[in-house]
């Protein structure tokens, strides 16, 4: 691994934009990294309190946790291959090889400005951390032909973000949906030992179309159990 420091040390010509996901973008649906990252020709950068937050979400038997796990199970095929430590700050390079080509700058800080205001609270503060790291990303990261973009669901996050200068964007809005394309099974005294491992199983023993692309398994209780998508 070697390790640099400066961040003008690290690959950064390569990439066409620099993202810095808010916690939001990845528990909605870790996919997303995937899509940013458009094969790697996007660097994503993760701030250490979004990991945190993602972390605290693992227990459970919701989609969030379950999303939550996806991430950890995503990180864990990651190969650190550089590292910068700048005036406080650390910066871990990774990369995802394979079917998802991604490469991920998780970023670090010793102390945050925003741990002065202690009247503020947990999940507002936590908010403000990822922003300072979007504008440390901003400084840094920066060139004439890359943009940095912080990415969250958060409308008074963004709106936080571009008073400070920020270029942001939103992803994946709910109003994208479509009702043309859900459907709604009810199944009875299901033994999920048994459930379909896979969508084509299940399209089999349920005669629906091919052109289902995933289906969602929920308790009587709204949570969702299991999750088959289209490989």
């Amino acid at each position: 691994m070697k390790i640099t420091k400066t961040v003008q040390d690290f690959e950064l010509n390569s990439f066409e934009k620099v993202y810095v996901l808010d916690t939001n973008i990845v528990l909605s649906d870790v996919k997303n990294v995937e899509i940013l990252s458009q094969g790697s020709s996007n660097l994503i950068i993760l701030p250490e309190t979004m990991l945190d937050e993602v972390d605290s979400k693992k227990s459970g038997f919701e989609e969030i946790n379950f999303m939550a796990r996806e991430f950890g199970r995503l990180l864990e095929s990651a190969s650190v291959t550089q590292m910068a430590k700048i005036d406080g700050v650390v910066i871990n390079r990774c990369v995802i090889e394979g079917n998802s080509n991604i490469t991920i700058d998780i970023i670090s800080k010793e102390t945050y400005k925003c741990d002065e205001d202690r009247s503020t609270e947990r999940n507002v503060l936590n908010d403000r951390k990822i922003i300072e790291v979007a504008l440390f990303a901003q400084e840094h990261y920066k060139t004439e032909k890359t943009d940095v973009i912080f990415v969250s669901l958060d409308v008074m996050c963004r709106q936080r973000a571009l008073s400070l200068g920020l270029s942001t964007e939103s992803f994946g809005k709910m109003n994208d949906f479509n009702p043309e394309f859900y459907k709604e099974f009810d199944i009875q005294e299901l033994n999920l030992d048994s459930f379909p491992s896979t969508l084509e199983n299940f399209q089999e023993m349920t005669n629906i179309e091919k052109s289902v692309s995933s289906v969602c398994l929920y308790d009587d209780k709204g949570n969702k159990n299991i999750m088959l998508n289209q490989d």
